[in-house]
């Protein structure tokens, strides 16, 4: 019987073990950031968001394209995308003028 409560008190030690470490579900979105330069010219910086699920991409979208230098930030639009992610929270996918 001692041998049935220890491995029952084993199983539910590593069953909050394992539950505390579950990763929060996340999203992937695909940015496009709308942005003008120092000197006027505006542009478009395309990058990829990985968000919480639930939380709003824009924001992140947003400070990603300024971290990437490419000017004042404005609007940001992120489509969702079909997939969960599990790469970093942002990164770039390219760079190119609004003309």
């Amino acid at each position: 019987m001692k041998r049935f409560a220890s491995a029952a008190a084993f199983g539910a030690l590593a069953a909050l073990v394992a539950s505390g470490c579950a990763k929060p579900a996340t999203q992937s979105y695909e940015c496009r950031c709308e942005y003008t330069t120092d000197t006027d010219v505006p542009g478009v910086q395309d990058v990829r968001v990985c968000a919480a699920e639930g939380e709003d991409p824009k924001p992140i979208a947003a400070e990603c394209a300024t971290d990437l230098g490419v000017g004042q930030v404005g609007r940001c639009t992120c489509p969702e995308v079909a997939e969960p992610c599990d790469g970093p929270k942002c990164e770039q996918a390219a760079a190119r003028d609004a003309r």
